[in-house]
């Protein structure tokens, strides 16, 4: 059983009955050989909710998002003084944060459907989008958005501070980092577990704000660029099936987690992994 997001805590919000999901997620998981999840934060909540009910359960096991495997090599030289957003327009996002980057004047691009449901995410949206440094693309094609990449000067990952958003893994920073872009996030477990340096952390909207300025006056570093590719290229896609094949070939560490080996090295059993090298 691999869950990718905090159904539970996020259920009223998506529309469903918190009994019913609760009811469903504790059986599957009694009846799971293996359990695993997208962040530490949404293991620990299934590892809460499963407890009581069977106390012998294995220890659900991380299984972060990954990305795609970039073969694409564009230079720092083409990058664009502008820090661009890649994902859906919505409540999940840190408003205080893209308005605080809005107002030092660093040019933004949006790139992405708007989807959000409440009248105050509504107004607030309408008033950044028309600001004169803002820029919404909407939804693009896969290569357009790949363009955006090789060109943008720094990704943002601007999510709330909310329980949904502390259980997920966002997709877009392992993407930012696999196109060779500066990364600046807000205070996620998913950042701190990837424990690296290549991703800027803003924990309030002024300090974000000056992280992305510095981040796109940086654009141009090719060997910031480099080590940005490479770190991403240890957390691909093919990375991550070769994890799920562990966890189903091999016996579980006590901490529930397999030890991620190097691409190409004879397999290992034991030891712990609580994130992957910085």
């Amino acid at each position: 059983m691999y869950v990718t997001d905090d159904w539970l805590g996020g259920s009223r919000q998506l529309g469903f009955s918190f009994t019913a999901v609760r009811t469903t997620m504790t059986r599957n998981m009694q009846m799971a050989d293996i359990v695993a999840a997208v962040s530490p934060v949404l293991a620990a909540t299934l590892d809460a909710m499963v407890g009581g009910a069977r106390p012998d359960a294995p220890r659900t096991r991380v299984l972060a998002n990954g990305c795609p495997r970039q073969d694409r090599t564009g230079s720092p030289a083409h990058r664009a003084a502008t820090a661009g957003v890649v994902g859906q327009l919505n409540e999940r996002l840190d408003l205080d944060a893209l308005e605080a980057v809005r107002d030092t004047g660093v040019e933004m691009t949006l790139i992405g459907p708007r989807v959000e449901a409440t009248r105050v995410c509504r107004v607030r949206l309408d008033a950044l989008l028309r600001s004169s440094n803002v820029t919404w693309s909407g939804r693009l094609p896969p290569s357009q958005v790949a363009w955006h990449l090789d060109r943008l000067g720094a990704g943002l990952t601007p999510y709330a501070d909310t329980p949904f958003n502390r259980a997920s893994f966002p997709l877009k920073t392992l993407e930012y980092l696999a196109s060779g872009l500066g990364v600046v996030s807000t205070d996620l477990p998913s950042v701190r577990w990837l424990a690296s340096d290549l991703v800027a952390v803003g924990r309030d909207p002024s300090t974000f704000a000056d992280l992305v300025t510095k981040a796109v006056a940086n654009r141009h570093d090719g060997h910031q660029e480099q080590r940005r590719r490479n770190f991403a290229a240890r957390h691909t896609w093919e990375a991550r099936a070769s994890e799920l094949m562990e966890m189903i070939e091999a016996p579980a560490t006590d901490s529930g987690i397999i030890p991620r080996r190097p691409s190409g090295q004879p397999k290992k059993t034991g030891g712990r992994r609580d994130g992957p090298e910085a």
